[in-house]
């Protein structure tokens, strides 16, 4: 479960803010009361980019296996392209 640190907190503490966010997952940190940074894992971070690199892919995957779609797209892309 994620954690919120004050700034100074984290600072003094930064070993235990990177403990934490190995062990249970991401830590806020704020500033003037408003969660501002987080600190988080390498392996949380390229899950977060893996799922947004897969979206892209079925989407173009679906574009793709559309032809009707991909011709739209096409055209529509073109006729947007000044002779």
């Amino acid at each position: 479960m994620a954690r919120v640190w004050r700034p100074q907190e984290a600072k003094n503490k930064f070993s235990e803010v990177v403990e934490e966010a190995l062990k249970h997952g991401p830590q806020v940190i704020t500033k003037r009361g408003k969660e501002t940074l987080i600190v988080l894992s390498y392996a949380d971070y390229r899950k977060m980019d893996t799922r947004k690199y897969e979206k892209i892919g079925s989407v173009l995957d679906f574009i793709l296996t559309n032809k009707e779609l991909a011709w739209l797209l096409l055209y529509l892309t073109l006729s947007k392209i000044p002779l």
